[in-house]
């Protein structure tokens, strides 16, 4: 092949919207780590101000060497830089965002949570869980490394390595400044269908891979036993979930048992994505 080599490098430090579904992400998370420290904290005052130091001496005593998140475990960690464990790679796109930014989205994202908790409605505590799920899935997919090597005849794109020779099928979709380009292959589950690209690196890739297509066989479909199985499983799940939201309505605390119910909902419905895409 007389085709070069295309590298790029899609994410946060380069993508405004990878950026902002990272700060999506940091507010979920970072909402539930202030909701939770502020609940310490207004414990600790209450219970100071009933007088009861029984309770306050065991908070306190909690506190320093109760578990992973005591003092005496977390000290060294802020401390000692050599004691701090190394952040994982898939957290590297975290690192490219401003402190300022950060802390306003964990502090809005704490917000809406005491928000919906107060309100207490089911769709609002529901709509958390789908607004966490987007980010993670825009955010995974506006944010790869990728190379195409046609002289080795390989595409490597979020760690995952293609071979070209497998893909019967190209298709492209643009979205603004982004190409969503769609392969068919017969490289099995885990491997890539999805690639989300910069419009330029697609005018290079794309051509490639459809030279590459014309001249492959059609691709083996996955097993009908296979595809059912996942879809039962994730109209299995749905239908549970859905249950779970039943019995929230005739429950004296009901938010707990909604919550449970949006992620296996969730979980279900990633089920019958995995059976649509493979």
């Amino acid at each position: 092949m007389a085709e070069r080599r295309v590298t790029w490098s899609l994410g946060s430090g380069n993508s405004r919207m990878a950026r902002g579904f990272c700060y999506l992400q940091i507010a979920v998370f970072g909402g539930m780590a202030l909701v939770i420290a502020g609940s310490i904290v207004g414990l600790f005052a209450l219970t100071l101000w009933s007088g009861n130091y029984r309770v306050l001496g065991l908070l306190v005593l909690l506190t320093l060497v109760g578990g992973p998140f005591s003092l005496l475990y977390l000290l060294p960690l802020l401390t000692d830089p050599e004691q701090r464990p190394p952040m994982p790679e898939t957290w590297r796109e975290f690192r490219r965002l401003s402190v300022g930014g950060t802390v306003v989205a964990a502090t809005l994202g704490a917000v809406a949570l005491v928000a919906a908790f107060a309100v207490g409605s089911p769709a609002l505590l529901a709509s958390m869980f789908v607004v966490l799920l987007a980010a993670f899935a825009a955010g995974k997919w506006l944010t790869s490394d990728g190379v195409l090597d046609p002289d080795v005849g390989s595409l490597t794109y979020a760690d995952s390595e293609i071979d070209i020779d497998a893909i019967t099928d190209v298709r492209r979709r643009d979205i603004g400044v982004y190409a969503v380009v769609t392969l068919s292959h017969d490289a099995g589950v885990g491997t890539p269908r999805w690639l989300v690209l910069p419009g330029t690196v697609a005018d290079e890739v794309v051509p490639v891979l459809d030279r590459s297509a014309e001249d492959a066989e059609a691709a083996d479909t996955q097993s009908l036993a296979a595809t059912a199985a996942l879809v039962a499983l994730g109209l299995g799940t749905i239908a549970g979930g859905a249950g779970l939201a039943v019995l929230g309505r005739n429950a004296d605390k009901p938010v707990a048992l909604y919550w449970i119910a949006a992620w296996v909902v969730a979980v279900g419905c990633l089920f019958l994505w995995v059976a649509w895409i493979e």
